[in-house]
This record gives C-alpha cells, structure tokens and sequence, in this order.
C-alpha cells in the first residue's frame, strides 16, 4: 500500500478528512509519523496487515485470535473513573 491509498484508507475510515490529509495540518503530520512508523519511508509502501494491525490498535479493538490472547471476562470491560472501556486488555 503506497502512501495515497493509506491517505485514502485513513479518510474512508473517518480518522482523517480529506481537506486535513493535503494541508499542513496536525492531521497530516500524524499520518505522516504512521507511515514512517511502518517503515515506508523506507520501503515506499507499507504491508496491509501492518497497517490493520495498527488501525485495531488506534481503535482499541484487538484481535484475539491474531494476538493469541484468550480473554478472561474481566478483561472484556475495563473501568476508569467510572467509566466502561470496552475491549481493554491488560
């Protein structure tokens, strides 16, 4: 995946708008430090798999069968100052 079809991922998703993605904006800044994240700076484009991973990480929603992580059902919610995180893993 090159760095236009990660933009694009990035918008169809909702974490960037397209006006942020080709502006100097904060937006564009951290998907720029994603893409030097998955190394394609480097190599000029980034596996799809990294990049999922990294979206379930941002979005909080692992997955276990991929991790190899069986959850307890403690670990399902998680609670901060009164507040339910779903899909917390400690």
């Amino acid at each position: 995946m090159n760095y236009v079809r990660l933009k694009d991922l990035l918008v169809t998703v909702g974490l960037l708008n397209e006006h942020s993605a080709t502006s100097e904006s904060q937006e564009r800044i951290l998907m720029y430090d994603m893409w030097r994240t998955l190394f394609g700076e480097e190599r000029q484009e980034v596996a799809v798999e990294d990049v999922y991973v990294l979206l379930l990480v941002i979005l909080r929603m692992p997955d276990h069968k991929r991790i190899g992580v069986s959850p307890n059902e403690g670990d399902k919610v998680h609670e901060v100052d009164g507040v339910f995180e779903p899909g917390f893993l400690n």
